[in-house]
């Protein structure tokens, strides 16, 4: 009583006026997140761009000289029909809402009748949900349409559009789980579900983030989110919307990344679902690749390559950090990016095998028999004359195997990791903080060769004398006769990390300030010296005239021996902030790289280009060498692999 009455704004839609209240002074959200749920921490309003993060509001300013108490009849919100009927809209009940989140999904009937009659052909889904102008004003948009109730948008579904001609509910138990991103065109999501064709739309129901999740901070939401993963669960089958078709946006949400995580962990059904300009996009490409052999507007292989947990983001730091705090400790995000890699190659080839590299895997009897080992790989040895596997663990012990079989022979407790193993005229080596020896007809122990004092990280062999590089920064020469120290020198830039053997009298040192140096074993003069890295050395390799190092700061370096010079620097793979190259090998043209996402890369060493990327560890690679068309590999995950890349070392 005594206040100015104000006009109540109105808009029309599907033959109503829906009448709004005059706007509330504008309501700040705490900037302050709620703490995740323990069951999950899950998808969708703040899954991707937008203004409001998942926090509890602070209380809604109310106008000037209003309480509930004296609040007017006028401002309760109405329909007025097209026949001057008045009748309470869903607003007036639907604070109860308690309509269980799995039963919130949609038919694709009501979406079509969602995008004429909230005219959004053109907007973003994030627009969809909070206006052109991001700030939830927009009268159409689903946060101020839902301002009133304080619900999800399906709560209002029964009053504004409840079945399709046929009669069938617009709303129902979910059967198709939808993960999108809301950077896309909203209308092409849909064209995308109508791609499915009448066999699936005409019974599906579509949960959809945008209508099934309370678009309003508070506890409403939070336990909404909570129940995604047990969603994606019951819905057995997850659409993964590919947009753009070539570079789709939903591989760099972490939202998105998390659904797919539920999808595996529920053994759910996944589908790549494409809009029209995708489909137009796949046509072409299989045209291309049977006409050509080759597809070059696109390179699927790109975008597996290219998933990197580590980088992908969320609209809030906040929500970011939940969702991989719950990732690591289901599977890790090493593991998550493997699992995506494999899935988006198997989707992709079911849709045209020329798409994708198909992966080199592993024989199945290494993993088999050699992961049992309980240590971490830290160095491996192949002798093919020996028939010998040789690794040794950061459990400080040496193991050895049968290469035909994967067969244990023995076991040896060095007390220290021993970073480097050889095997030299019958004679077992491993470097620790001295030098041990063992037999390796009878595996009886020989005496240790002792002389430098630091950690030993480096064996090589050439002639008559075994090569050792320390951590104290010298190089010994040990004889394979009598195992006495001929000489030893010291290299003039810190601990020696690598070595590399080239004819039979020189010798590449790889250094922990990132140097590597050739040095002439019979004068102990340095020749030459390699400078660029900024970290300590990982790996050496040879070929031709041509000096291959890598460093744990993240590149391979290509030299000319002859002259020192810098050829090409080559970029290695990264996995979020770990960023370093364990260790390399070279058969040929192939150069394999250890990287830290757990895959070795596979790269043409004349072009610099990526091939191939070999996945099947769960850690990353730590120890690699090619022996004939083979790849060893001994990995964190406390295995061993091998992999034939004879189709790559002969290419």
């Amino acid at each position: 009583a005594g206040r100015p009455q104000q006009p109540i704004p109105c808009f029309t839609m599907g033959g109503a006026i829906f009448r709004q209240k005059p706007a509330a002074t504008p309501k700040k959200e705490s900037a302050q997140a709620v703490p995740p749920s323990p069951s999950s921490t899950a998808t969708a309003a703040a899954h991707q761009p937008a203004p409001a993060a998942v926090a509890q509001p602070e209380p809604e300013p109310e106008p000037a000289g209003r309480t509930d108490e004296s609040a007017s009849p006028d401002e309760t919100p109405t329909i007025v029909h097209a026949a001057d009927a008045v009748a309470p809209v869903a607003a007036a009940d639907a604070s109860g809402y308690a309509v269980p989140t799995e039963d919130r999904a949609v038919t694709l009937d009501f979406l079509r009748w969602f995008i004429q009659e909230f005219d959004v052909r053109d907007r973003l889904t994030r627009e969809v949900v909070y206006g052109p102008k991001g700030d939830g004003a927009d009268p159409k948009c689903i946060k101020a349409f839902t301002t009133l109730t304080l619900s999800p948008f399906t709560a209002l579904v029964t009053k504004l559009h409840p079945s399709d001609p046929l009669g069938r509910p617009s709303t129902g138990r979910l059967t198709h789980f939808v993960s999108h991103s809301w950077g896309s065109q909203f209308s092409k999501l849909i064209d995308a579900l109508e791609a499915l064709g009448p066999s699936v739309t005409d019974t599906a129901f579509f949960w959809i983030d945008i209508f099934a999740i309370n678009q309003h901070p508070g506890q409403d939401q939070v336990n909404d989110l909570a129940k995604l993963q047990e969603c994606v669960h019951l819905a057995k089958h997850t659409l993964f919307y590919m947009d753009p078709w070539d570079r789709p946006e939903p591989i760099r949400r972490s939202w998105c990344l998390f659904e797919l995580l539920a999808t595996f962990n529920s053994d759910a059904t996944l589908t790549l679902i494409f809009d029209k300009t995708g489909q137009a996009g796949l046509t072409a490409a299989k045209a291309e690749l049977e006409r050509e052999g080759t597809v070059s507007s696109t390179s699927f292989q790109e975008v597996i390559d290219s998933v990197d947990s580590f980088k992908a983001q969320a609209s809030f730091e906040a929500d970011r950090e939940r969702i991989w705090s719950e990732v690591n400790l289901q599977v890790g995000q090493d593991k998550l990016n493997t699992m995506v890699r494999q899935n988006l190659r198997r989707c992709l080839t079911d849709l045209c095998p020329g798409f994708v590299h198909q992966p080199i895997e592993p024989e199945t009897f290494v993993a088999e028999v050699f992961e049992p080992q309980p240590h971490n790989v830290a160095s491996l040895v192949v002798s093919e004359q020996d028939g010998l596997v040789v690794s040794g663990g950061y459990d400080g012990c040496v193991r050895v195997w049968a290469m035909a079989d994967g067969a244990s022979l023995g076991r040896f407790g060095v007390g220290q990791p021993p970073l480097a193993v050889a095997v030299v005229n019958g004679t077992i080596y491993a470097a620790c903080g001295r030098i041990k020896r063992w037999n390796k007809d009878n595996l009886e122990a020989l005496p240790d060769l002792e002389g430098q004092s630091g950690k030993i990280s480096s064996l090589e062999h050439t002639g008559e004398w075994l090569i050792s590089g320390s951590g104290d920064g010298t190089v010994a020469l040990w004889s394979l006769v009598d195992g006495a120290c001929s000489r030893s020198w010291t290299v003039g830039n810190g601990g020696v990390k690598r070595l590399l053997v080239s004819g039979t009298t020189n010798v590449y040192v790889g250094c922990s300030n990132g140097s590597v140096e050739l040095w002439d074993t019979i004068s102990d003069s340095r020749l030459t010296a390699f400078t660029g890295h900024t970290k300590e050395v990982s790996g050496l390799a040879i070929s031709g005239m041509q000096l291959v190092s890598a460093s744990q700061d993240n590149t391979v370096r290509i030299w000319d021996t002859i002259s020192g010079a810098l050829v090409r620097t080559l970029d290695g793979p990264k996995a979020g902030p770990m960023e370093s190259i364990f260790g390399i090998a070279l058969a040929n043209d192939a150069l394999f790289v250890a990287a830290p996402d757990s895959t070795v890369h596979v790269w043409r060493l004349s072009s610099g280009k990526r091939i191939d990327v070999l996945e099947g560890h769960e850690a990353p690679v730590l120890s690699l060498l090619v022996v004939g068309n083979v790849l060893w590999t001994g990995g964190g995950d406390c295995s061993i692999r091998k992999w034939d890349v004879s189709s790559v070392v002969s290419n």
